[in-house]
């Protein structure tokens, strides 16, 4: 394929992002209710399976799955998660009871590099991208921050503080881009330039909105402890 046939980056990864909508709030004001949801996104490892994050479906509320094209999903058997303690990661397995019939991701072979481009469609639809700029444990990444300038301690809130001081973040290793993620983008598939899935998106800095990873070697390694309960 030539240059010039191929396809824009932003083709390459349209189509993976999967809508989660979990439970919901009933709402009441005089006369009138309000029904409200919280959502998250997910993507295809298989014919049976989406991964998105463990806090967009651990609430213990129903969980639906909307695709865009409207699509009838088999019933979900199953969501598979860590337990809340312990040094694991931020994933779940959402197992259906028949195949889906979504997209299924490529999965790169190995993590990208830092300075390596990534990109994402964000829950507007919208294409975004950015550069890998460090790996490193959460508490690493938020000194990191911290000593750039880029963010400023006194601003932290004080979970964060607690955060910083607790030893089983030395176990998580995620990769820090500056591709602009929002609430709701929890759980998005994220690509190279290839379009191969390099990770997930599972956290942003409410202080510069620039975006944590679970980087594709880690994402792996939980999701086959997952599948072995």
């Amino acid at each position: 394929m030539s240059e010039k046939d191929t396809p824009p980056k932003h083709a390459r990864i349209q189509g993976f992002r999967i809508k989660v909508e979990i439970g919901s709030i009933d709402r009441f004001l005089f006369w009138k209710s309000f029904t409200t949801y919280w959502t998250g996104q997910a993507f295809a490892i298989d014919t049976h399976r989406l991964v998105t994050c463990a806090h967009v479906v651990g609430r213990g509320k129903p969980v639906n799955v909307r695709f865009p094209n409207n699509l009838d999903l088999p019933a979900i058997a199953r969501i598979l998660t860590f337990p809340e303690s312990g040094p694991y990661g931020d994933i779940a397995i959402i197992e259906f009871t028949a195949p889906h019939g979504l997209p299924v991701v490529t999965q790169a072979a190995a993590n990208p590099a830092v300075g390596d481009k990534v990109m994402f469609d964000n829950k507007y639809g919208a294409f975004k991208e950015g550069v890998v700029h460090f790996y490193g444990d959460r508490g690493t990444i938020w000194r990191t921050l911290i000593n750039a300038g880029i963010v400023n301690p006194n601003a932290l809130p004080d979970t964060l503080e607690n955060r910083l001081k607790d030893a089983d973040d030395a176990a998580l290793t995620d990769l820090y881009t500056d591709m602009p993620v929002r609430d709701g983008d929890s759980g998005s598939p994220v690509f190279n330039e290839q379009g191969e899935l390099v990770g997930m998106a599972y956290a942003t800095s409410k202080l510069t909105y620039q975006s944590m990873v679970m980087p594709i070697e880690q994402m792996k390694a939980y999701i086959a402890q997952l599948l072995e309960q």
